[in-house]
């Protein structure tokens, strides 16, 4: 769920929007202040795919408002987004950049598919 050692950085949760058996939908802040909206895209058999979206705290808020939806987000980024594989161990964590019109559409979140804000649950650190 959380890379470790990868290009992004040390990255800790602040909200949750999703959870099913584990943070499904939620954001992140990396130890230089870069938000990520973090996406639960794939899974393989020794490791789960995540689109990471960078974001700014204006587009946050717009999805957080419900005046975008979560598939507008991830298709039309502020910037590239990165495929981020957590495996087994940490070892086996990946975090690569991809450009939105490369990753494969079946991993964006599905047509009219919002935050629901009152699910948000804050986390301290």
């Amino acid at each position: 769920m959380i890379p470790l050692n990868t290009i992004l950085g040390e990255l800790k949760i602040f909200e949750i929007y999703e959870y099913l058996n584990g943070p499904r939908l939620f954001a992140v802040r990396n130890n230089v202040g870069t938000v990520f909206l973090v996406y639960w895209c794939d899974e393989k058999e020794r490791a789960t795919g995540w689109l990471y979206l960078p974001i700014s705290e204006t587009k946050l808020n717009k999805l957080r408002r419900k005046a975008i939806t979560l598939n507008a987000a991830f298709k039309e980024p502020e910037t590239s987004c990165y495929i981020v594989y957590t495996g087994v161990s940490p070892e086996e964590d990946t975090a690569e950049p991809i450009p939105s019109d490369e990753i494969d559409t079946n991993f964006f979140p599905p047509e009219g598919y919002y935050i629901e804000y009152v699910d948000v649950v804050k986390k301290n650190g």
